[in-house]
């Protein structure tokens, strides 16, 4: 029988977890929502992010030597969203900053790239 229990509570605790790291994730069509964020971070190079960014975004090169030191400007206490290009380079900043003690840290979900694609087809049907 606590054989049996152990098993339950392990997997449950497994369901949850993997439940949890997927909730971080914030779709395209919150797009509106991010516009009255203060803490939108894009965490491109600076020639990626001088080639187009995301209303209302900063830029916090993730690959700078100085990305840990950069972030600590930031209320660790608000919601922090991060985007990259495609999602790879963001979700590795958001473990950092985790680990720095930000206690809500959200991923754009397919970066820059889902995002911008997102736009340009909700901008058509609204013309």
């Amino acid at each position: 029988m606590k054989r049996l229990l152990c098993v339950l509570m392990t997997t449950l605790a497994l369901q949850t977890g993997f439940a949890m790291a997927e909730g971080h994730l914030q779709q395209p069509s919150d797009y509106a929502a991010l516009k009255s964020t203060q803490q939108l971070i894009d965490v491109r190079t600076p020639a990626e992010f001088s080639e187009g960014t995301l209303d209302n975004a900063q830029n916090i090169d993730f690959l700078a030597d100085d990305f840990r030191a950069n972030i600590q400007t930031l209320n660790k206490n608000e919601p922090v969203y991060l985007f990259c290009r495609s999602g790879n380079r963001s979700e590795k900043a958001r473990n950092i900053l985790l680990e720095e003690g930000f206690s809500e840290v959200y991923d754009l979900e397919g970066g820059y790239k889902a995002w911008t694609l997102w736009q340009e087809m909700n901008k058509e049907k609204t013309l």
